[in-house]
């Protein structure tokens, strides 16, 4: 693996067993972007389902991922898979400058971050605040924020959430994604 590269890891649950399946560990400089779940064959009652996790490598070093099996109504009997180590390689040459890569994650610049302001004018119901940003260009800018979302509402509570945003040439931005992160 090397800095930079997204990587996906897939599990099968039985539908309507309330088994799923989490990474309990993530050690080193990897991040999980996304998660969810595929119907495998849909309108079918307790066919098998999916589970697809997205990561991407940030920095070069030992990396660590292990998944749990579990069911939210049965802790006691959570079956942790296998630690899968492996190392993170720096990214050669201008591998993620090229067209379509998307770069590493990153700090928001002041720049970048009034990009976010501006997607994110008139949006209510949760503040979102940027913490870190991955870049893309394909027809515009796309922008991947790793942000912790406050709803507006009492007793918040915070959670982590991916929200993409796209740059258009002519400078216009736009939300195109909110995907909370389910840990």
């Amino acid at each position: 693996m090397k800095v930079g590269e997204i990587f996906t890891a897939e599990r099968i649950v039985m539908g309507g067993t309330g088994y799923r399946y989490a990474p309990v560990r993530l050690a080193g400089e990897v991040a999980l972007l996304s998660s969810e779940v595929i119907l495998l064959e849909p309108g079918k009652c307790g066919a098998p389902e999916l589970q697809r996790f997205t990561f991407q490598c940030l920095r070069p070093g030992k990396a660590e991922i292990q998944f749990a099996r579990f069911r939210s109504f049965e802790m006691d009997t959570v079956i942790f898979e296998e630690v899968l180590p492996f190392e993170v390689e720096p990214a050669t040459g201008n591998r993620l400058e090229a067209l379509g890569a998307w770069s590493a994650f990153e700090d928001v610049s002041n720049e970048v971050r009034l990009v976010f302001n501006k997607a994110m004018e008139g949006f209510v119901g949760v503040k979102y605040e940027p913490m870190k940003v991955s870049k893309q260009i394909v027809s515009g800018t796309y922008f991947r924020f790793f942000c912790y979302g406050h709803p507006a509402i009492q007793d918040e509570h915070t959670f982590p959430a991916i929200v993409k945003i796209h740059v258009t040439p002519a400078g216009e931005a736009h939300i195109t994604d909110i995907q909370r992160v389910v840990l």
